[in-house]
């Protein structure tokens, strides 16, 4: 199970973080427990154990509804661009045969950005800057 969050813009790490922490308290409140890393580009994956892919979209798809729901100001479902108002985008869409890039993956993107493991508690609120450096690094 994935969920993908993507800031608003490029300049706004801090967005996803807090967004990030809404799907912590999402899956905590589910009795789960996710493991958060970049994703080499401009968001966080949030991947969770194996299940059917019917069974785990099901679950991806509510577990972002519930993190929306938590803090509908700064979190989105919506799917198009132009329907997020400048909201995190928690993507759900990713179940069942996207990939991801693997931890400690460069991504062939300007500067190289590496996809790298967190502990939750490195989305610390006073971080954002320095996780996005190390994020693009």
């Amino acid at each position: 199970m994935i969920l993908d969050l993507d800031p608003p813009d490029d300049d706004d790490f801090s967005a996803v973080v807090a967004v990030a922490h809404l799907v912590q308290q999402a899956l905590s409140d589910s009795g789960l427990a996710g493991a958060v890393k970049t994703s080499g580009a401009k968001g966080l994956f949030v991947p969770i154990d194996d299940a059917p892919v019917d069974d785990v979209a099901a679950a991806t798809r509510a577990l972002a509804a519930r993190a929306e729901a938590l803090d509908p100001s700064i979190a989105t479902t919506a799917f198009i661009v132009a329907d997020r108002g400048g909201k995190v985008f928690v993507d759900s869409t990713r179940t069942g045969g996207a990939t991801v890039a693997a931890a400690y993956s460069p991504r062939l993107r300007p500067d190289t950005p590496v996809s790298f493991p967190l502990d939750w508690s490195d989305l610390d609120p006073h971080l954002p800057r320095r996780l996005h450096s190390a994020h693009r690094t």
